[in-house]
């Protein structure tokens, strides 16, 4: 019974972390990183480019982050019944994997297509930065 208390606080634990990664945390160039943007030097055209970009997948993002977050609720309800369905968390957990895998390949799209605006410069200090908010991101939630 303690274990199992004990794994449940562990998961409310990590939840929360999970809950603030997504309110504060997204995409790099979807929240406005005016020094970034700075950086890239982006030109006006590049600016409307990526702009666009953004809000064709903004709703993508966060229909995936919803989703996210309700499957997790979802498991937590499930986890903290006496008599949890194990079949069930099972089948959640599958779903929770596939949405991240969607998430990580909208988020390899997102990128893809915000360099495909830059040029070559401007594309390596982007990925660079990518590759830094992604360790920053691993680190916190490790």
């Amino acid at each position: 019974m303690l274990a199992k208390l004990l794994e449940i606080v562990k998961i409310k634990k990590r939840f929360s972390l999970h809950i603030l990664f997504l309110f504060f945390f997204s995409f790099p160039l979807l929240a406005q990183d005016h020094d970034l943007e700075k950086e890239l030097g982006l030109s006006l055209d590049q600016k409307i480019k990526i702009e666009e970009i953004k809000k064709r997948y903004l709703q993508e993002i966060l229909a995936t982050r919803e989703e996210l977050l309700r499957k997790r609720l979802e498991m937590i309800h499930e986890m903290k019944k006496g008599d949890a369905n194990r079949v069930r968390i099972l089948r959640i957990r599958r779903e929770i994997g596939d949405l991240k895998l969607k998430r990580e390949m909208l988020y390899e799209r997102y990128k893809d297509e915000i360099s495909s605006v830059l040029n070559p410069h401007q594309r390596r200090i982007f990925e660079d930065f990518c590759k830094n908010e992604r360790r920053r991101l691993k680190r916190i939630f490790e």
